[in-house]
C-alpha cells in the first residue's frame, strides 16, 4: 500500500512538473521519493517485525525447555550451538545486520537528500558490517544433561541385561 501511494505521488509530481521528466533534477527527485517510500515501508512493517521477533523468542524458550525431555532435541540444540547455527547466534546476526542497515541508510539518506554523490573521500567513512558473537559457555549444561540421561539409560540397560536369562542356561 505504501509503495502504491508513493507511485501515485511520483505520478502526481511528474504530472505537476512535466519539465522534470528527464534530466538530473528528475533523477534526484525520484531518488528522494524512493528514499521516503523506503522509510515509510520500513515504518509500516516495523510493528510486525517486532511481534515476529517476540514470537520467535517465545518459541525458542519453549523449545529449550521441552528439549530437556528429549535426547534427540537436546542433541540437536547442542549441535546447532556448537556449529554456531543456533537461534541466539541468528538473533545476534540479525541485530548486527539491522544496525548496519540503519547506519548505511542514514549515510546514504544524507547524500540523497542533499543531492551530493559519494566521493572518494567518503569511502573511508562508509559504514561496515561488524559481527562478533561470543560462545555461551553455559550451553555446556545441555551436553552435561545429555550425558547424564545417556548414562542413566546405560545403567538401566546394564541392570536389565544382568537379570536376563538365556533359555537353556542356568
Amino acid at each position: 500500500e505504501v509503495e502504491q501511494r508513493a507511485a501515485r505521488a511520483r505520478e502526481d509530481f511528474l504530472y505537476d512538473h512535466p519539465e522534470l521528466t528527464g534530466g538530473p533534477e528528475a533523477q534526484e527527485a525520484y531518488f528522494r521519493q524512493v528514499l521516503e517510500t523506503d522509510a515509510a515501508v520500513a515504518n509500516s512493517i516495523e510493528p510486525l517485525q517486532r511481534e515476529f521477533a517476540l514470537q520467535a523468542q517465545r518459541r525458542e524458550v519453549l523449545v529449550s525447555r521441552l528439549a530437556l525431555l528429549s535426547p534427540a532435541m537436546l542433541t540437536r540444540q547442542w549441535l546447532l550451538h556448537t556449529a554456531g547455527a543456533d537461534a541466539a547466534r541468528q538473533r545476534a546476526w540479525r541485530a548486527a545486520v539491522d544496525d548496519f542497515h540503519a547506519e548505511w541508510s542514514a549515510f546514504m539518506a544524507v547524500r540523497i537528500r542533499a543531492a551530493t554523490p559519494v566521493s572518494s573521500q567518503d569511502i573511508d567513512s562508509l559504514p561496515a558490517l561488524e559481527f562478533t558473537h561470543q560462545v555461551e559457555p553455559w550451553r555446556m549444561v545441555d551436553a552435561l544433561w545429555l550425558l547424564a540421561m545417556t548414562s542413566a539409560l546405560l545403567v538401566f540397560a546394564v541392570m536389565r541385561l544382568r537379570r536376563y536369562r538365556v533359555a537353556g542356561k542356568e
